[in-house]
Parts: structure tokens; sequence; C-alpha cells
């Protein structure tokens, strides 16, 4: 009992740490999904069942608001917060940014996905241009650091894995969608179980920086 209480007792310390570490980087351009402006609502941290349509609504209204507020930076404190509805990033230069994640001992900032589709999704779908060229209509500087995203419905097998829930995918999902041409910038990014990690259509101009990649 002392050991496990001596345990407990170092990760609670590894967490406050990693908290404070990142919380330095926050500074008033940025919206805590937990404690955002008036009149928006804080999304919840949690996996259960009532959180996720309301997280969905409120994470929807800050980012369709990002003018008004006068913010484009969103931090999401250490947690995991589940998402029943896909989000449509309609605005330039928003981020997306966590407390680093730690995959094996699930510390950090982690997005669950329980719908289908499109998880995040910004710039216009367009057709191919008649000439061969590139046609853009993509929201630009769109960013995720130091997230998880993971979609929590996994129901199809990996051709070259073994056959555990852990290795599964969402047949039909699509983590991060860019229809339209824009630029993606991912940092100490992980996407999980989702059939399609990112999906790009005629985009040129991304930076991925560390990003990881599991079971897609």
């Amino acid at each position: 009992a002392a050991q496990l209480a001596d345990v407990e007792t170092l990760i609670e310390g590894v967490t406050i740490h990693l908290t404070d570490r990142e919380s330095e980087r926050i500074t008033e351009d940025y919206i805590n999904v937990l404690k955002p402006p008036a009149p928006f609502l804080p999304l919840q941290s949690g996996l259960y069942s009532i959180y996720r349509d309301s997280n969905s609504t409120r994470l929807q209204s800050m980012l369709d608001n990002v003018v008004q507020i006068g913010r484009r930076k969103f931090f999401f404190p250490i947690g995991a917060y589940g998402f029943n509805k896909g989000l449509v990033v309609k605005n330039e230069k928003v981020q997306f940014v966590g407390v680093s994640n730690d995959i094996v001992n699930r510390h950090g900032s982690q997005l669950v996905y329980y719908g289908s589709g499109g998880f995040f999704t910004f710039g216009n779908k367009i057709s191919p241009s008649q000439y061969g060229d590139n046609l853009y209509s993509g929201i630009q500087g769109t960013s995720f650091i130091n997230i998880m995203l993971d979609h929590h419905g996994g129901d199809t097998l990996l051709n070259n894995e073994s056959a555990t829930a852990g290795n599964k995918y969402k047949a039909g999902s699509k983590a991060i969608v860019d229809y339209g041409g824009g630029n993606l910038t991912l940092e100490s990014t992980t996407i999980q179980h989702f059939e399609y990690g990112v999906y790009l259509v005629q985009s040129d101009f991304n930076t991925w920086l560390n990003p990881t990649f599991l079971y897609n």
C-alpha cells in the first residue's frame, strides 16, 4: 500500500510538472477550453457519454467565433475530451495546443472521437481544374501541437496487425480533413484508430514535426 501511494504521488507530481511547464506557454491570446471567455461554456474532461454531445457543440461554437473572441489558439489541459460530432474549422490560423503526450502512460491532452466521417475538417471541397493546375480554397495555418487524436470505436482490423482491440480502426473515419489545399502543421501530435489519419486534397504546404500515426 505504501509503495502504491508513493507511485501515485510520483505520477501526480509528473502531471503537475507537465501542466505547469505547458501553462508557461499559455498566454492571454489562448482560449483555455475549461475556462473560456463568456458567454461560451467550458468543455467537460472525461469520456462519459453525457459530455460528448455538449463538448462538440461547445467547441464548435468557440471555433465559429474566434474572430469575435479575438483569439485563435485553443489550449486543452491534461485530460481526455470526448466528441460525438465532427468539428469544422472555418477561420485561418487556428491552433489546438495540449500538454505533451506520453503514449505509454496515457498522460497528456487527448481528443477522442466517437462519430463517423471527419473529426476536424477545414477548407471547402473543390473540383480539380480542367487545366491540371492547383486550385486552393483552403484554410491557412491550422496547427495541432502536443495533441492526441483518437477514435474510440475501432471496428476494422489492420491487415498487418494482430487481432486485438487495440489495433483496430474505425472504417470511414478521418482524423483531419483538408479538402481545399490549406496548410496543416502537426507538431508532436499522435493520431490513432482512424481509417485515414490525415486526408488531404490538393494540399501542398504542410509541416509535420514529430507526428505519430498508429493503427490508421
